[in-house]
């Protein structure tokens, strides 16, 4: 693993990991130190983050489309007749 991660600083990394940590723990009865959490996060992060950031640029894409779209409409009603329209 690298240690150290763009997408977040190293309070929330070491937040996220000591949720994972507890997570392992409390849920499948399995103990982690806190390197190990360390590296689990960044494993994570790594490895299903990417996908996460897409699903967010793909919601944020179309959302702007939505914006776009009804500016254009706005634009539209805007528009007033010409006779060289023709």
């Amino acid at each position: 693993m690298t240690g150290t991660c763009l997408l977040m600083n190293q309070d929330q990394r070491t937040i996220i990991a000591e949720e994972l940590r507890r997570f392992l723990d409390d849920e499948l009865d399995t103990s982690i130190g806190t390197f190990e959490a360390a590296d689990l996060t960044d494993f994570v992060v790594e490895k299903i983050g990417p996908w996460f950031y897409n699903q967010g640029v793909l919601d944020a894409r179309a959302k702007l489309s939505n914006v776009v779209d009804s500016i254009v409409e706005e634009l539209t009603l805007l528009e007033k007749p010409s006779p060289l329209d023709r």
